[in-house]
This record gives C-alpha cells, structure tokens and sequence, in this order.
C-alpha cells in the first residue's frame, strides 16, 4: 500500500464526518423544540414524584430512577403507568 491510499482514506473519512456533521445541522431545528418539551416533562415527572406519595405500582426511588434514566421515555411511562388514580 502506498502513502497516497492513507491519504485517500482519510480524505474519505473526513468527507464523510462533513456530511454527517452537516446532516446534523440541519435537523437540529428539528430537535430542540423535541428536547425542550422532554426535558419539561422529566422536571414534571420529577416535581410529580416528589410530592405525591401514592403510585399505581413501585415505589418513589423505582420511579426516579425510570423517569431520569430513560429520559425520552421514562415521563411518559410513568405519567401512563405510575401516576396514581386520584391525582
């Protein structure tokens, strides 16, 4: 292999980062307003569990632990299947 082929490589490679990257740019709009509505919900969740004593199943750690684990999830989980009755 000659020192053109590293070079060829890494041309590629750095070619193909700039279209990731770029790609990345452009949905990122797209991203932000998702983010944000996420990152709500998890400080709701959280505020939720705190106060409340009362969950349908599990308890305040187990629910912590899910809502800020899996943080894209993790609310929508536990406002579906841990919120209790009455609340």
């Amino acid at each position: 292999m000659t020192l053109y082929y590293h070079y060829d490589n890494i041309i590629e490679t750095i070619k193909l980062e700039v279209k990731i990257l770029n790609t990345l740019f452009e949905i990122l709009p797209l991203l932000v307003p998702v983010l944000l509505i996420d990152i709500a919900l998890a400080v709701a969740a959280v505020r939720h569990i705190l106060r409340h004593p009362r969950y349908r199943f599990g308890n305040k750690t187990m629910w912590l632990v899910i809502v800020v684990v899996l943080l894209l999830f993790g609310p929508i989980i536990y406002f579906v299947f841990g919120k209790g009755e009455n609340e």
